[in-house]
Parts: structure tokens; C-alpha cells; sequence
């Protein structure tokens, strides 16, 4: 019977709270989110007792620092392991490869990254082509793409000119 004591009492605070907030905040854009607020947190209160009976567990008895302790230990698992910035490597190489194939319609491009928590180790670029392109040009082009939108140090890049097979007979 304390459950619903205590139901009501909360009930009756939150719904003096929700009163008081309607009538002091003006007509503006920031009602609709306070309405909102109080009226998810007026749900919880109702469904908690609910929830309490069916399984046992109140749920304001729930510890909710274990869940992110536990959380940010398999960060820090991941980290030490390297799969975090081995698949930020693989997301970054796959971005760079779609950016460059956007400009340059007419080459292929596979790029690899290296990278851990400090800094980008290498960035190799392998750079496919049929036709007679400007090597130097083109690898002066691609770091400094790869500087401005990544902060990649130009001599962390590595830019490899390959000649592709010809399409055209």
C-alpha cells in the first residue's frame, strides 16, 4: 500500500509542477518541450507500480552507474585491442576513395589507412588510370585534400600511380 502512497504523492507534485510551469512559461516554443517533459515523467510515475508488481523490480531501486561502467570498460577494451580505430581506418579509407573518385570520374582509387588514438601513421593511395594524367599534379591535388579535410600530414601520404587497362578500342 506504500507504493500508492507514495504514487499519489508524486502524482500530486508533478501535477502542481506542470500547473505552476504552464502558467508562468509564455506561448512560445519552449511550452510544447515542458509540456512534453512533465508529461513522460507523470507516465513513469503511473507505470511504475505497474511495472513494480509484474516483475518484481522497482525501478527506481535500478543502479544505473553499473550499466555505464561496464559500458566504458568494453570501450576501453576495444581501444587497447585497436578494433575502434581499425574500423574508423576502414571508414575513413572508404570516404577518402569516394571524395577522390568524385573528382576524378576517370580513375580508380583504393586507399588504405593506419591509424591509433594520437594520429594517422600512414595513408597509402593507389591511383588507377587509363589515360595520361599529371602525376605530380595529381598527388600535390590529393594532399592537399587529404590535409584540409582529414589533417593528414603530407608526409604521412603516400600517392601510387598504376595504369589501368583500357576500356576504349
Amino acid at each position: 500500500m506504500d507504493f500508492l502512497t507514495n504514487m499519489v504523492k508524486d502524482l500530486v507534485v508533478i501535477g502542481v509542477l506542470a500547473a505552476f510551469c504552464d502558467m508562468i512559461l509564455p506561448e512560445s516554443t519552449v511550452k510544447k518541450p515542458v509540456q512534453l517533459v512533465f508529461g513522460l515523467y507523470f507516465m513513469a510515475v503511473m507505470l511504475n507500480p505497474l511495472i513494480t508488481l509484474w516483475t518484481g523490480t522497482d525501478l527506481t531501486d535500478i543502479d544505473f552507474s553499473q550499466l555505464s561502467e561496464g559500458y566504458i570498460e568494453d570501450i576501453e577494451a576495444n581501444a587497447e585491442t585497436g578494433d575502434v580505430y581499425a574500423e574508423a581506418a576502414r571508414q575513413i579509407a572508404a570516404d577518402i576513395e569516394g571524395r577522390l573518385e568524385a573528382l576524378y570520374d576517370d580513375c580508380d582509387f583504393a586507399a588504405t589507412v593506419t591509424m591509433d588514438q594520437e594520429a594517422f601513421h600512414s595513408v597509402s593511395v593507389v591511383v588507377t588510370h587509363t589515360k595520361n594524367v599529371d602525376e605530380m599534379i595529381m598527388t600535390a591535388e590529393i594532399k592537399d585534400l587529404l590535409a584540409e579535410n582529414y589533417g593528414m600530414a603530407g608526409k604521412t601520404v603516400k600517392v601510387k600511380f598504376e595504369r589501368g587497362d583500357s576500356d576504349e578500342d
